[in-house]
């Protein structure tokens, strides 16, 4: 598989992408950074589809691509979950306000 990742979102210490295999959306990798302490965190989250061997070399790709550009410590603990997307929904809060005065 050839993945590529999308930014949804950065902060100073912070970064979350979608992972990609071609247009297919296969996962989400979500990375913290604690500056002063020179590591980080990272949330590998795959689809049911990926064997165990796909999600290791998908692993060495995040470390190679994201990991490895400049923005991360020198140190990083990454954990991976398995499982299948559930739901996805998007919260609007200030729709949410307007419903309310109703």
């Amino acid at each position: 598989m050839a993945y590529t990742f999308r930014r949804l979102f950065r902060t100073p210490y912070s970064e979350v992408y979608s992972v990609m295999d071609d247009d297919q959306s296969v996962g989400r990798l979500d990375v913290h950074v604690d500056v002063a302490m020179d590591t980080g965190e990272c949330s590998l989250c795959v689809g049911e589809s990926l064997t165990e061997d796909e999600v290791r070399d998908l692993m060495d790709v995040v470390d190679d691509e994201i990991m490895g550009n400049g923005f991360m410590p020198s140190t990083f603990n990454m954990t991976v979950y398995q499982g299948k997307e559930i739901i996805s929904e998007v919260f609007d809060l200030e729709d949410d306000d307007e419903d309310d005065e109703d």
